[in-house]
């Protein structure tokens, strides 16, 4: 960490070191040096945790916080962008949610601590990587409702069978030959279950007289 005031520009050809290069003193009455830095890589900035608010300009990703290969630590971008993301543009406003429902209902891990990372250049992630993100979260989303109806119908199902289960039909013979019927307790028979106990309540009479 720098101590003491300086003045920097980026620059990709020979420069002068002097105050008019730099358009201000950053120690006046003092002798200066100047000093040449390659320019960091660019990378996305970690912009908020999950529930927060995310400053940028740019694309917003959601993922993994906790790191995996570091336990204890945040995820770094590097690690993050290996994990499952979802990704949104930021247009009209400079300010994002970092919740699942900015991407659309995406949850990269459910139940688990998310963080965004702020592309502000889209220099990390291109157009078609966003694009094929929402496609796949789109899908996902629709396959697991596919399988929560699909649960819902076997449920029904099974509901149905249980409630034709107690739908019986018993035919007692007695002396005198009285046949009482047992209908259960189907309190919601369609006319076609009542039909089918019926047909079978004449069969069952008909081989108890057969039997005599």
């Amino acid at each position: 960490m720098r101590l003491w005031q300086t003045a920097s520009k980026e620059s990709n050809d020979w420069s002068s070191c002097g105050v008019s290069e730099f358009g201000m003193d950053p120690a006046p009455g003092i002798n200066k040096q100047c000093w040449c830095e390659p320019k960091p890589d660019y990378m996305p900035n970690r912009c908020a945790d999950e529930g927060e608010d995310c400053l940028c300009k740019g694309t917003v990703l959601f993922g993994i916080k906790k790191s995996i290969l570091s336990p204890g630590k945040i995820a770094d971008f590097d690690e993050f962008i290996e994990e499952e993301w979802a990704a949104e543009y930021i247009n009209n406003t400079n300010s994002v949610a970092c919740v699942s429902a900015t991407f659309n209902g995406a949850d990269p891990l459910p139940n688990g601590d998310k963080q965004c990372y702020c592309d502000n250049d889209k220099k990390s992630i291109d157009q078609a990587s966003v694009i094929a993100s929402k496609k796949f979260w789109k899908g996902q989303m629709l396959e697991e409702d596919a399988l929560r109806q699909l649960t819902f119908t076997n449920q029904e199902v099974a509901d149905a069978d249980e409630q034709l289960a107690t739908f019986t039909s018993t035919v007692i013979s007695t002396n005198s030959e009285k046949i009482p019927v047992t209908t259960g307790k189907c309190s919601t028979c369609t006319t076609t279950e009542i039909d089918e106990v019926y047909q079978k309540s004449k069969k069952t009479l008909t081989a108890s007289k057969t039997a005599r």
